[in-house]
């Protein structure tokens, strides 16, 4: 769903959403009735508008993950007959209201980088555009997927967002000298 959409929809459960993070703000935690909590703030864009989004009893994100590119969906949940995680909700602070997204623990979180990865343009705008790699950021993609797989099957990636983390730094790490390993030449971050 898009952002202007969900701004309309105040109210609906069970929805899936994505967008850049623009802002990522501190982690608030605390014990309540129901034991621990937490709550982190972030600002989700997309080519249609900027929302709040609140990350309840999640684990925290960094600033590391400002750019970076997210979907959050919603699962199916079997006792309460309906998906659940991600929702739209009215906020009432001050007197004034505004909607934002919630995302619970139940919720999918998943970083998107693939090739045809979705990037924001933040000069100015936050339009979404879909990036055609020339052969050389071609080449850089495939070795940084080959050796993000390798880093999987040894285990020192253990979940989708260290392995996401890892694909974009070893994008990074390939591009800083601007050359490619020689095809057939073992490189290694250890």
């Amino acid at each position: 769903m898009l952002i202007a959409e969900v701004k309309k929809n105040v109210g609906v459960e069970g929805i899936d959403v994505e967008g850049v993070i623009e802002n990522v703000y501190d982690r608030s935690t605390g014990e309540g009735e129901f034991g621990e909590w937490s709550l982190q703030n972030i600002m989700l864009a997309d080519s249609t508008g900027k929302i709040k989004c609140v990350l309840k009893n999640r684990d925290e994100l960094g600033k590391a993950c400002e750019g970076k590119y997210v979907k959050f969906s919603s699962n199916f949940n079997e006792k309460a007959n309906k998906k659940v995680g991600v929702k739209i909700a009215l906020n009432v602070y001050k007197g004034k209201e505004t909607v934002e997204l919630q995302a619970t623990r139940s919720a999918g979180m998943e970083f998107i980088n693939t090739p045809e990865a979705v990037v924001a343009v933040k000069e100015n705008s936050d339009v979404r555009v879909r990036v055609e790699a020339d052969k050389k950021d071609s080449m850089i993609l495939s070795y940084a997927k080959d050796l993000t797989i390798a880093c999987i099957e040894k285990g020192w990636y253990t979940d989708s967002i260290s392995a996401a983390a890892g694909f974009a730094g070893w994008v990074n790490l390939l591009k800083q000298d601007g050359k490619l390993p020689e095809v057939g030449k073992e490189i290694s971050p250890f």
